[in-house]
């Protein structure tokens, strides 16, 4: 009993603060003054039934886990933008683990555009579709325990 009662904390604990992280796209480019209306936002979805993913780097960058929170999605300029992005998939436990990592580049990224990653995967190996969600479209990211602390957070241009 103590020790599921500990798990529990932990668990509700973890995902309050790591949420805190991807309540906005992580912002990928330097001048942190940048008009938002001049911007496109790339997502992964995060996680999503038994897969988790993330965005590793940008244009280069590594996405720093301790620093920014393992980001699911990210802010960029328009223009080119080239994405580093993992997929773990856990279909039936640890002996059915599948991890991919693949690098995204996307030629024309417009201003107040969202580009969402999809996965497909095929035994041991997936593959990544980009859709473009249009320009300023109805889409965020929902967070936290259904019935606790989950909240919806939209994109913002």
């Amino acid at each position: 009993m103590f020790k599921s009662s500990i798990l529990i904390l932990l668990s509700i604990f973890m995902s309050g603060c790591m949420s805190t992280f991807h309540t906005k796209p992580y912002v990928a480019y330097e001048n942190k003054h940048h008009p938002l209306s001049d911007t496109s936002v790339f997502t992964t979805d995060g996680g999503m039934g038994n897969s988790i993913s993330q965005i590793l780097s940008v244009n280069g960058v590594e996405t720093s886990c301790w620093e920014v929170g393992c980001p699911i999605w990210v802010r960029v300029k328009p223009g080119v933008n080239k994405f580093t992005v993992k997929l773990s998939v856990y279909d039936n436990g640890i002996a059915s683990y599948k991890v991919g990592v693949t690098e995204v580049t996307i030629n024309d990224m417009k201003p107040k555009h969202v580009y969402k990653a999809k996965f497909d995967v095929v035994d041991r190996e997936f593959k990544t579709m980009i859709e473009d969600l249009g320009e300023n479209p109805e889409y965020g990211i929902h967070l936290g325990l259904e019935g606790f602390n989950k909240q919806y957070y939209p994109v913002e241009f």
